[in-house]
């Protein structure tokens, strides 16, 4: 995943294997989220696995956003920035640029499958984070 000058990233199609960056970081938000809660121990161990594949993907996409940040934003203290309001749009494309890379899929037999999760209780909306992370 390398920022590239164009805000904007055309990719249409994704190869076998793939899943777009944008998905992998709202999955692995979402299973870090999930990681205070008990689940059956094949469950919890997925998820440990998950989380710790997931951790260099996340840590590089969280990188080159700060890049971006750092690029259109203007420092207001700490780690606070601010987009001037010409650069919004540019600022919102490159984030959704950045987020549209492709990048590797979690391995199947690494992936959650709800079927195992038994009578885990879980939002909708957080199965919808989770989806690049789900095969059932």
């Amino acid at each position: 995943m390398a920022y590239s000058s164009s805000p904007v990233r055309a990719i249409v199609d994704l190869p076998a294997g793939m899943i777009r960056t944008g998905a992998l970081v709202d999955a692995a938000e979402a299973i870090d989220g999930m990681a205070n809660q008990a689940f059956a121990a094949p469950v919890a161990a997925k998820i440990l696995k998950l989380s710790r594949w997931a951790a260099p993907a996340l840590a590089g996409y969280n990188a080159e956003r700060m890049e971006i940040v750092r690029r259109y934003g203007v420092a207001t203290g700490g780690e606070k920035y601010t987009v001037a309001p010409d650069l919004v749009a540019t600022y919102n494309a490159a984030i959704e640029g950045l987020r549209a890379e492709p990048t590797a899929a979690p391995p199947a037999d690494m992936m959650l499958r709800i079927s195992a999760m038994g009578d885990v209780q879980i939002t909708p909306a957080a199965l919808a984070r989770l989806e690049s992370f789900v095969r059932d």
